[in-house]
């Protein structure tokens, strides 16, 4: 196992609701390499806030026809937001998307993410969240481009009165209002609507 990658809060700040907000730095880091089974990385996100938004991944797609994305929480309480690709006449709006979804997951969990959803983790607890995935294509800056460009994901997980907020993302248009989901009702969804 070796470190992949580490994302300050100064390289995450591009994609946060307020890009000057204080908190845990580094946010989160990636091992690779990890071997455990099916796993090959394993990702740490701090806990904390970054002003009133819980500590993320950066958030990104997948180009199309890869292989579909399994993460395990191994420690803590997460939540992952998922962005469906809105398709009109055969081409991607990126700046609009078709279903956005928050699964909220706890140890031993898993969610299985498809190509055409684009995603981003958060954590939700008071220790470090830290999950596993069985990625092992890479990431491309092509990857991460449209979540770049429109400043983050559709919303912004942020703390409110002890629970959770969904701030829009006044980047995208036409927002489709928020599905909140275990990540069982998660699964049972995407087989329905393939």
């Amino acid at each position: 196992m070796f470190l992949h990658s580490t994302r300050s809060r100064k390289e995450l700040s591009e994609v946060l609701l307020n890009p000057q907000s204080e908190g845990p730095d580094p946010v989160y880091v990636v091992f690779s390499g990890v071997e455990e089974g099916e796993w090959e990385n394993a990702t740490i996100i701090s806990n904390g806030f970054l002003d009133k938004e819980f500590p993320k991944t950066y958030g990104h797609y997948h180009p199309e026809n890869s292989p579909i994305e399994t993460y395990k929480v191994l420690e803590g309480e997460g939540a992952f937001l998922l962005q469906e690709k809105f398709i009109e006449n055969g081409q991607w709006v990126q700046n609009r998307v078709k279903t956005v979804a928050l699964v909220k997951a706890t140890k031993n969990e898993t969610i299985t993410i498809t190509p055409n959803w684009g995603h981003s983790s958060s954590n939700l607890g008071t220790g470090p969240l830290v999950t596993l995935d069985n990625w092992k294509n890479g990431h491309t800056p092509a990857d991460y481009e449209q979540i770049k460009q429109l400043k983050g994901m559709a919303y912004y997980l942020t703390q409110e009165n002890g629970g959770f907020s969904l701030v829009k993302n006044t980047n995208y248009v036409d927002l489709p209002t928020p599905l909140i989901m275990t990540a069982e009702e998660f699964a049972k969804y995407q087989k329905e609507n393939i």
